[in-house]
C-alpha cells in the first residue's frame, strides 16, 4: 500500500530521532502557502519545550488524476481515464516523481523555517528548547483511500496530541467533487484538530 523509496522520515537535527518527547504535534502540508502558514502558526502558538513537530505530506493514488478518488468517479468509473492504473511503468514513474516532488517540497518547507528561525534545534538537552526539533515525513499511499483518512491514520500512528491543517477556499463544485480534508477531520477525528483559515 505504500511506495518504497521516499527518504523519510528525516529528523532535524538527526539526534532528534532518539529523544523521548513529552508531546507529538502534527501539521499536514501540501505545498500551499496556507499549509506553510499552519506550520509557522504551530511553532509560534502550540509548540513548547519537550515537543516534537511532525510535518507530514500525504499523497494517494487518487492524486494521479483528480477524478480518480471522487464521488463522481466512484459512481461512474467508466468516465475516468484509468491508463495510469493499468500501466505498471506509468505507475512506477508517477510514484518516483511523487517521491522527488515530496522531497523537494518538504525540504523547501524546512529551509524557509530555518531562514526564519535559525537552526531549529541544538544538541543534547538544548534540543527541546525553541527553536523546535522537527520530523519531516511523507506518506505515499498507493491505495485510493481518501487523503484525509490517511492523514488521520498517520496522526494516530504518531500518537499526536494535536493535528493542524490549513483550510483551503474552494468553489462549491470543488467541494462537491473532492470534499474537504478539514471538514472530514472535524467530523471523524478523535485526535484534537486545529483548522487554520
Amino acid at each position: 500500500h505504500f511506495f518504497a523509496g521516499a527518504p523519510y522520515p528525516a529528523f532535524y537535527p538527526p539526534d532528534a530521532r532518539n529523544y523521548q518527547y513529552k508531546r507529538h504535534l502534527m501539521v499536514a502540508v501540501d505545498g500551499s502557502k496556507e499549509s506553510e502558514h499552519a506550520v509557522e502558526w504551530t511553532i509560534g502558538h502550540l509548540c513548547r519545550s519537550g515537543d516534537l513537530l511532525h510535518i507530514v505530506h500525504v499523497e494517494t493514488a487518487g492524486d494521479m488524476d483528480p477524478r480518480l478518488n471522487t464521488p463522481t468517479s466512484r459512481a461512474f468509473p467508466d468516465a475516468v481515464d484509468l491508463s495510469l492504473m493499468v500501466d505498471p511503468e506509468a505507475q512506477e514513474q508517477y510514484w518516483s516523481n511523487a517521491v522527488k516532488r515530496t522531497e523537494e517540497m518538504l525540504d523547501e518547507v524546512y529551509d524557509r523555517l530555518k531562514a526564519t528561525h535559525g537552526e531549529l534545534a541544538g544538541d543534547g538537552e538544548d534540543m527541546t528548547r525553541f527553536p523546535q526539533p522537527v520530523e519531516l515525513d511523507a506518506v505515499l499511499d498507493t491505495t485510493f483511500e481518501p487523503v484525509a483518512e490517511v492523514v488521520l491514520k498517520r496522526a494516530k500512528d504518531l500518537k499526536a496530541e494535536m493535528l493542524v491543517v490549513a483550510h483551503h477556499s474552494r468553489n462549491w463544485w470543488e467541494k462537491a467533487l473532492v470534499g474537504s480534508v478539514a471538514q472530514y477531520l472535524i467530523d471523524r477525528s478523535d485526535v484534537n484538530v486545529v483548522v487554520l483559515h
